[in-house]
């Protein structure tokens, strides 16, 4: 372990070294570097090879210093490797950007859900998502919602379950999977499919998916008296 802790130093501080050779360069340069280096992290991360993606996305952050777009690809990648806790370090640590940006926030809240830590996700969740939604945020606030059932779900929550999963369909009539929780939880009464589906906000050339919808309730309601 002492080896590996000497050369993880020795890594650590040839980095530095470079930031601070970087940090002569002139703005063109640096950005031509980043550029470089954004590509490496999207060639890396659409390979699936995600420990190489957060090698370049780790030395993109600090040579672009905390840009929003570069963060957030950086703590992506940190989630898909399964790195919840190192994607909740750096969101907390630039916790000024993710205050502004509904997407650090969402990976924030997901990596908390993900590490099971249920009561402090429904805190984040209520501390930092908005109770006034505007047409521009529906879909975002949707996926808050789910999120939300999903915790109450773990916590066996059903009726506070069942309010989100409601709320994000109506939210976004799209979110498919906080529908299919739904169903598969068997939370609706009959009245509450009926009234659901009447409010479902479809674009008039998806109204196909409301008489799905209908049909895939039906079916689950079907088998479960009759299995």
């Amino acid at each position: 372990f002492g080896s590996r802790a000497g050369l993880w130093a020795l890594c650590v501080g040839q980095w530095q070294r470079v930031v601070a050779m970087c940090a002569s360069y002139d703005g063109r340069t640096v950005e031509r570097i980043c550029g470089r280096l954004r590509g490496l992290v999207q060639e890396a991360f659409q390979k699936h090879l995600y420990a190489t993606a957060i090698f370049y996305a780790d030395k993109l952050v600090a040579l672009s210093h905390g840009d929003g777009d570069d963060l957030y690809t950086l703590a992506e990648c940190y989630f898909k490797n399964r790195e919840y806790r190192r994607a909740l370090h750096l969101l907390r640590k630039h916790g000024d950007l993710v205050s502004a940006d509904d997407r650090l926030k969402l990976l924030a809240a997901q990596s908390l859900l993900e590490c099971k830590d249920w009561d402090e996700c429904l805190r984040y969740l209520e501390d930092n998502t908005c109770a006034d939604v505007t047409a521009d945020d529906f879909k975002m606030a949707s996926v808050f919602a789910l999120l939300r059932g999903r915790v109450y779900d773990a916590m066996e929550n059903q009726e506070n379950a069942l309010m989100w999963y409601e709320r994000a369909v109506q939210l976004d009539p799209y979110c498919h999977e906080a529908l299919d929780r739904l169903v598969g939880n068997h939370l609706l009464t009959v009245d509450r499919e009926a009234t659901l589906l009447r409010g479902l906000r479809f674009h008039e050339e998806d109204e196909w998916l409301r008489h799905l919808y209908a049909a895939k309730l039906a079916a689950v309601r079907s088998s479960a008296v009759d299995p």
